[in-house]
């Protein structure tokens, strides 16, 4: 299995590389009133408008500014605001310990090296 790697304040979480469609510099977004909390706004993106999801606000992390190192990673359905895409994974299913707790965001987590890595469900995250 090949995940996309990315960090999120001092954690780290994967998504499926076949969910991923691209990776992108942070374009500027729109606001958009009313809209909850974790939905940043809309970006286009190459003629493209997607809805841009900060990862932070929506995984409870610290919301500390956006650095340098920020990236959406663009799918389908949504473009997720992360502080740092990392690596491509390629993992055996086996190294995962797979989680399926009806609307939890994690499907499964790995061990790497000296930290953990959740293995998120995209289809939870909108």
């Amino acid at each position: 299995m090949k995940l996309v790697k990315f960090r999120i304040a001092q954690e780290y979480f994967a998504l499926p590389i076949e969910t991923i469609q691209s990776i992108e510099r942070v374009p500027a977004v729109r606001r958009v009133p009313t809209a909850p909390s974790h939905i940043v706004g809309i970006a286009n993106l190459r003629g493209t408008v997607v809805t841009v999801i900060d990862m932070r606000e929506r995984l409870g992390a610290l919301l500390d500014a956006q650095g340098e190192d920020a990236r959406l990673l663009v799918t389908k359905d949504a473009a997720y605001l992360v502080d740092e895409a990392l690596d491509i994974l390629e993992v055996d299913d086996a190294d995962i310990e797979w989680r399926n707790i009806e609307g939890e965001s994690a499907r499964g987590v790995l061990q790497e090296h000296d930290h953990v890595v959740g293995i998120l469900r995209p289809d939870v995250l909108l």
